[in-house]
């Protein structure tokens, strides 16, 4: 199979819209990520931790609409080519927490960190997404279960280790991981900036009506510190794309309050690198005078944990 074949095939339905084989072939593209740092030589996700099934199937036996026309010229760097081609392809993961409009709008940045992880500028002509086309890549995401199934092998793979770890995150794990639990990742980088354990945090926000999500959070946050040998607790973290209901107690949206306490204490004590991290979209949803009141007890729960802490002034 000559993957460069497939990559000048697909990548340009880009800017003309996919049909069921240019999907399907996005995983056959990200299967062949590069790792950074290897000269293109070694692959991204770790094939010993392969999940087969018996229900798998050809990625050419989706329909295709119409034969392509509009091929990227080939280059003289074979090896190159197709880093290019499964890097964008990996990229698009991103369209499963994310709308189109996003990952468009992003683009110039998906194509910089190519650059930054590679140590190196893209040679390819690649086309410009448009935003209809994209669309209809994220509706295939959306709707074929399969995609899903698929996806969960790629990121089982690529959870063996912590190997490459800023380029996984930067490339698409960010926006996969803790899907609209922010509780999780602002408590978790919370405890490594007030270096704290995250039972104290637990503890002090276990008051009022805050008890429930507190409860829900610290089983989590349990079944999390596990032994993981096979890491699959840490698919949990993965939950939410796959079942909208997973985890709801902790969802931002209910739990509004604990959630920005938690944020704003991060912003207080991190300002530059947290900088943004009031712009949850939920919180628009808070009124100013709550606001208020929820940073006042931020600042509150900043003095009792340095206290409990005080390697942490």
């Amino acid at each position: 199979m000559n993957y460069n074949n497939i990559g000048r095939a697909v990548i340009p339905k880009l800017s003309t819209g996919f049909d069921g084989e240019g999907f399907a072939a996005i995983f056959v593209m990200a299967y062949h990520l590069k790792a950074p740092g290897s000269r293109f030589r070694s692959l991204f996700f770790n094939l010993d931790e392969i999940l087969k099934s018996i229900t798998d199937q050809p990625y050419n036996s989706y329909p295709m609409k119409t034969n392509v026309t509009n091929l990227i010229t080939a280059t003289s760097d074979p090896t190159r080519e197709a880093a290019v081609y499964s890097y964008v392809a990996a990229s698009f993961f991103r369209l499963f927490s994310k709308p189109a409009s996003y990952y468009v709008k992003t683009w110039p940045q998906v194509l910089n960190g190519f650059s930054k992880f590679y140590a190196e500028p893209i040679r390819v002509m690649l086309p410009v997404p448009t935003l209809a086309a994209v669309e209809i890549l994220k509706n295939f995401f959306s709707q074929d279960q399969r995609a899903k199934v698929t996806l969960y092998r790629f990121l089982y793979m690529s959870n063996s280790d912590e190997n490459h770890k800023g380029f996984k995150t930067f490339l698409y794990d960010n926006l996969l991981r803790n899907t609209s639990l922010h509780i999780l990742s602002i408590i978790e980088q919370l405890y490594d900036v007030l270096n704290c354990s995250i039972d104290t945090i637990v503890v002090a926000m276990n008051i009022g009506e805050m008890r429930q999500q507190v409860k829900c959070l610290r089983e989590v946050l349990k079944i999390l510190k596990e032994n993981d040998e096979n890491h699959r607790l840490s698919m949990l973290r993965y939950g939410r794309i796959f079942s909208g209901g997973f985890m709801s107690d902790l969802q931002t949206k209910s739990c509004l309050k604990i959630v920005y306490i938690l944020a704003e204490a991060l912003r207080s004590e991190a300002p530059e690198e947290h900088s943004g991290i009031l712009q949850i979209a939920q919180f628009a949803d808070i009124s100013e005078g709550n606001k208020r009141n929820y940073t006042n007890m931020a600042q509150r729960l900043l003095i009792y944990l340095k206290n409990q802490n005080p390697r942490s002034i």
